[in-house]
């Protein structure tokens, strides 16, 4: 594995909207990391990681807090479909 490369999951635990942002999913039961532009599924649609918010965040952070990820390429309704299923993600294209 390179420095560049990495992979971040998290079960999708809320879904909501942000006018003018757009779609964020609240996750769960995280494994990996996740960037801003990583690249990954959600359900039908292919998705990038456009923004990255801590829920509650804690010092030390412990490795399977909640955050919440701002993705381009899905709208509400796919992701509200989702609420349950993982996401994965990789890194994007440098």
């Amino acid at each position: 594995m390179t420095a560049t490369t990495h992979k971040g999951s998290g079960r999708v635990a809320d879904v909501f909207n942000i006018t003018g942002r757009g779609v964020v999913v609240a996750l769960k039961d995280l494994e990996g990391v996740f960037h801003i532009g990583d690249i990954g599924a959600l359900g039908d649609a292919d998705i990038r990681v456009a923004g990255i918010e801590m829920i509650r965040p804690r010092k030390p952070t412990p490795p399977h807090d909640k955050i919440a990820l701002l993705l381009a390429g899905i709208d509400i309704d796919q992701a509200r479909a989702a609420i349950g299923t993982r996401v994965v993600c990789h890194a994007g294209a440098e």
